[in-house]
Order: structure tokens, then C-alpha cells, then sequence
């Protein structure tokens, strides 16, 4: 089983967390009257959302205080943590994958928390309340404390399309799955070098309909020697690498099939001049399996990877060679 994220749910209300910022602010904080447990939960909390950092508001704690002790402002005070809590990624897991959707409850988003590591086991169903008053305060969305009903407001999908965010993939959205992919292809400018250890003729199509001639020049694709390495990808990639250089883009497959090299990698990536994508599988991105795909500023040495690799065209029976021998 994976290991359960670094996240913090609140447990506690907000009206507490409200005390303890004010607490931090004004240097007054009487640990004596708090549960242990609950202070750090709160604390731990308000850390996760950018409020605090080693006992001691920072920037946006600041400006919360300032806004809703100093100046009486509850409505920018209120806009400052729903904004916080729109890029917490908890957050952003709920909404993306349950936006949308009728007959969802309490139950619903607890267990997609488990799902998706959010929370352990021992995390109690009973403790979800405060987080999810929380939301609903904030217009993430709206929870009925009698009925137990949730409806998601926020859709992320929408109001961060142009801003770096992470999309989570499950298999309730399969067209936003592949949206999602198509998104992050769009963002890229110059090249498209696609790293994918077990890389698909599937990897073909986004790439097909995302190649702009206009902003991509280049196109490589890097991958592993495994059953997908096979006579129907030949084919397959000679007709899009066909279609492709029409459009005034250079386009190249190689197969990596050094078994040290191929063990040692892991991850899947996108890299652009401008930008670098941690992806899953392309074969789980269309079969729908939770996964997510992030922008990140660690790229891996894909230039040293392509220069090992063997060319699918000019290669190929240096790479049924090296296949047989498996």
C-alpha cells in the first residue's frame, strides 16, 4: 500500500484555527489551555495552507489577522483562506474528481480521501466535520450537517486552466483524463520529448491532434523495450511520423534497450523548453486509474537517456536482436 501523503485535514473548527492565528499574531498562545492533540492539528494545519511557519505567522497569516481583527473586514478575510484552501492539493483532489456528480455525502469524500491517501485509516469518519464546515463556509462547497449531502461548487478545471496545477485522474472522468493530457500537451513550446517505459501507439493520438506546426519543431519519444516494442508500432509511428513531418516537425521514436537504464527510471515525463510534466503511463492515463499529472521543476536527463536509445526506424533489427535475446 502507499504511503499516506503529508497532509493535514482539520479536524477543528475554524472559529479555533481563528484563536490560534490571533494567538500567533498577539505572541499570547496559553498551550495550557489547549488539548495537545487539537493545537496540533490546527497548527499543522495552518501550516499546510501558507497561514504559519515554526510558531510564527507569515505572509498570508499576516494579512488574515490584519483583515479580520484590525481592520473588521470578514469578507477579504474570507476571500484570503478560500483562495488558500483552492490551491491546497486535498482540496483540489475533492474537486476535480467530484465535480459534477449527484448523490454524493459525507461518506463519499471521506472514502476518496482514503482513496487517494489523503488520510490514514485511523483518520475517523467523525473528525471530517470541521474540515468540511470549513468548505462549505467558503463556497467550496455545500454540506448539509443533517443530511450529510455534498455538493461541489469549485471546479478547479475551470478557474486554474491556465495556471500551473496538478490534475487528478480517475475513473469516473475518462474524458477529462485525456483532456488533461491534451492540456499539458498544448502547454508545451519548441519540442515534446515524451518519456514512457512501456509507451503505446494509444500515445500517438494527443500527439496527433496537439502538434502544432507552428509552436513544436520536434517531437521525441523515448521508450523502453517491452511487448508494446513490436511490429504494430512500427507501423503505426511510420504513419504518424509521416503525418507529423507535414507539418514541418521533426519526429523520432527510440527504444532504450539497456536493461541497467531501463530499471533505473521510474517516472514518466513530458519536457518543453518551457516547461516539464510528471505523467503516468499512458496506458493508465486511458484506462482511467487514479493517477495524477503535475507540473514539476525537477527534469531528468532525457538527452543522455536518447542518446543510448535505438532508433524504432533505422534500429529496428538492432532491436529484434536485442528483444529475442530477453
Amino acid at each position: 500500500m502507499n504511503k499516506v501523503r503529508n497532509f493535514t485535514i482539520l479536524k477543528e473548527s475554524w472559529k479555533k484555527c481563528e484563536e490560534v492565528v490571533k494567538g500567533l499574531a498577539e505572541g499570547c498562545i496559553d498551550k495550557n489551555e489547549w488539548n495537545k492533540s487539537e493545537l496540533k492539528n490546527i497548527l499543522t494545519f495552518l501550516g499546510d495552507i501558507g497561514f504559519q511557519k515554526d510558531g510564527k505567522l507569515i505572509e498570508k497569516g499576516e494579512e488574515y489577522y490584519k483583515c479580520r481583527f484590525v481592520l473588521k473586514d470578514e469578507k477579504e478575510a474570507k476571500n484570503i483562506v478560500t483562495e488558500s484552501l483552492k490551491s491546497y492539493e486535498p482540496v483540489q483532489i475533492i474537486c476535480q474528481i467530484l465535480w459534477g456528480r449527484e448523490n454524493l455525502d459525507r461518506e463519499s469524500l471521506y472514502r476518496l480521501l482514503l482513496l487517494e491517501r489523503c488520510i490514514s485509516p485511523e483518520f475517523k469518519f467523525s473528525d471530517l466535520g470541521g474540515f468540511l464546515m470549513l468548505l462549505n463556509y467558503c463556497g467550496i462547497l455545500k454540506y448539509s450537517k443533517g443530511t450529510k449531502k455534498i455538493t461541489i461548487l469549485y471546479n478547479p478545471k475551470i478557474e486554474n486552466e491556465d495556471k500551473p496545477t496538478k490534475r487528478f485522474l480517475s475513473p469516473e472522468t475518462p474524458y477529462s483524463n485525456i483532456k488533461a493530457l491534451r492540456e499539458s500537451l498544448r502547454k508545451c513550446k519548441e519540442y515534446i520529448w515524451w518519456f514512457d517505459k512501456h509507451f503505446s501507439a494509444k500515445g500517438f493520438e494527443p500527439l496527433a491532434e496537439e502538434a502544432d506546426g507552428t509552436k513544436i519543431k520536434e517531437i521525441r519519444i523515448l521508450t523502453g523495450l517491452t511487448d508494446n516494442v513490436n511490429d504494430t508500432l512500427k507501423r503505426d509511428f511510420a504513419r504518424f511520423q509521416k503525418e507529423i513531418r507535414n507539418r514541418g516537425i521533426d519526429v523520432e521514436l527510440r527504444v532504450i534497450c539497456e536493461k541497467n537504464l531501463f530499471h533505473d527510471i521510474h517516472d514518466r515525463w513530458i519536457i518543453s523548453k518551457n516547461i516539464c510534466f510528471n505523467i503516468p503511463p499512458i496506458n493508465s492515463i486511458y484506462k482511467g486509474q487514479y493517477a495524477e499529472i503535475k507540473e514539476t521543476e525537477n527534469t531528468p536527463p532525457f538527452e543522455d537517456w536518447w542518446q543510448k536509445g535505438f532508433d524504432l526506424v533505422k534500429d529496428w533489427q538492432s532491436i529484434l536482436t536485442k528483444k529475442s535475446k530477453m
